[in-house]
């Protein structure tokens, strides 16, 4: 995925905001939400940051358990995905 701008990946981050406001606040074991990339073979710098925000955004979410699923065959996930880790410790990635 490759589009001009930070900007332009706006109905991506609304998409994914609109999936956690879903999310009851109080229920009783903590929600998952599960985002698949182990299909997007290329992603450019403007989205790799959107991903970025949203984890830093899913920080102030303790209450939705969040995991990655990447896969070890496409380079750009490898090192991005354990960078987006490091940011959220408490991120899973999840390898196929």
């Amino acid at each position: 995925m490759s589009l001009g701008s930070t900007a332009d990946y706006t109905p991506i981050v609304e998409l994914l905001e609109s999936a956690i406001a879903l999310v009851p606040p109080e229920s009783g074991s903590p929600p998952t939400l599960r985002l698949d990339l182990r299909n997007l073979e290329f992603l450019n710098s403007s989205g790799i940051n959107m991903l970025s925000r949203f984890v830093i955004m899913m920080r102030q979410k303790p209450q939705i358990a969040l995991v990655i699923l990447g896969s070890e065959e496409i380079i750009w996930q490898g090192q991005s995905l354990k960078n987006l880790q490091r940011l959220m410790p408490t991120m899973q990635v999840e390898w196929a």
